[in-house]
């Protein structure tokens, strides 16, 4: 007689990254990235983390934040699927190890740098580090680059002056 085998269920994580527009067509557009179950963000939306570089008044420049926002489905522009490359084995481990890649302390400046970066190239950018550490493929971020490349020129000529006139007016 054989002792009992016990079976274990293992799950494997199931998360996207994905490019949050909001402000479509206006000055005040704004990107960031948010991790979720697929299918977790709905008509209705969820609040949700988004990372995200944002205006730093006292400095002039974008730095990196963690923000909690409600997130629909129509604010989502391009997703990814998050490969657990560190063998992570949870969805809350997969995304503890995606923080810690994407965490950064770069800056652009904004109000004296005529080539800075706006918060969709640096989200293109985080995502691009998640690609070469393995956690999204090649072909999910060709997609999100393939969505900068037709519209980063747009973005840039709609906000660049909203954002430095903000600068000004803030440290004013």
């Amino acid at each position: 007689m054989s002792a009992p085998v016990e079976l274990v269920r293992r799950t494997v994580p199931n998360l996207e990254i994905s490019l949050r527009e909001t402000g479509k067509g206006r000055d005040k557009r704004h990107f960031g990235l948010a991790i979720y179950t697929p299918g977790e963000i709905i008509v209705n939306g969820k609040r949700k983390t988004i990372h995200e570089y944002v205006l730093d008044p006292h400095e002039g420049c974008l730095v990196y934040v963690e923000d909690s926002r409600v997130t629909t489905n129509t604010q989502i522009a391009v997703s990814a699927k998050l490969i657990p490359h560190g063998h992570e084995a949870s969805n809350a481990a997969l995304e503890d190890a995606v923080k810690q890649q994407i965490h950064t302390a770069e800056k652009s400046y904004l109000a004296t740098d005529a080539n800075y970066r706006n918060c969709f190239d640096f989200a293109v950018q985080l995502v691009k580090c998640l690609k070469a550490a393995g956690y999204v493929s090649g072909a999910d971020y060709a997609k999100l680059e393939d969505y900068w490349r037709a519209n980063h020129e747009k973005v840039r000529a709609k906000t660049a002056a909203h954002v430095k006139e903000d600068i000004r007016n803030r440290k004013g």
